[in-house]
């Protein structure tokens, strides 16, 4: 395998795999090992995946991830300086531990759309704001979300605020002693 593309299918089926894997261990120690190798492969994935490699991860065509990107059900983000759409690498990687595990339990059929019900239910399946989103879509956005969903947000996005303004703070004042 070479090229980006090639890299983050692989680091992203590592992942995948290193996640199903690690609900089957109990030492606390080793758990945390696991998370630390997880939390470098998805590192090495980025913020994105590009459509065709998400859709083989998934294990269904592009134009079926095409109609589940219009219904809103999956996140897209732009790289700077790239006009091509990609997919967001934490709603995918989601997304494939769910496929993945329902998979091994013997689903064959409806297995994406059963996967996004799981992480429904546990809240897990939201895309996140990007950046270089336009206008147009954060409206879109936003009008398909609810009450609560838009008070989650701003709770998260208040919390990062507040994380990355005292992680500044530290830094001048260490910067002045």
């Amino acid at each position: 395998m070479t090229g980006r593309a090639a890299r983050i299918e692989w680091a992203l089926e590592q992942a995948v795999a290193l996640a199903c894997v690690s609900d089957a261990v109990s030492e606390p120690r080793e758990r945390r090992r696991l998370a630390r190798v997880l939390r470098d492969l998805r590192r090495e994935i980025g913020v994105s995946v590009p459509k065709r490699r998400a859709a083989a991860i998934l294990g269904v065509s592009v134009p079926a991830l095409e109609r589940w990107i219009e219904r809103g059900r999956l996140a897209v983000v732009r790289r700077p300086g790239v006009t091509r759409e990609e997919l967001d690498a934490d709603a995918v990687f989601d997304l494939a531990v769910e496929v993945t595990r329902l998979r091994e339990q013997g689903a064959q059929y409806g297995v994406l759309a059963a996967a996004f019900a799981r992480l429904a239910q546990r809240g897990a399946a939201r895309p996140k704001l990007r950046p270089n989103e336009s206008a147009r879509e954060l409206r879109q956005f936003y009008e398909q979300t609810t009450p609560l969903q838009r008070l989650r947000i701003g709770a998260e996005l208040s919390v990062v605020g507040t994380t990355l303004a005292a992680r500044g703070a530290a830094a001048r004042a260490k910067g002045r002693s």
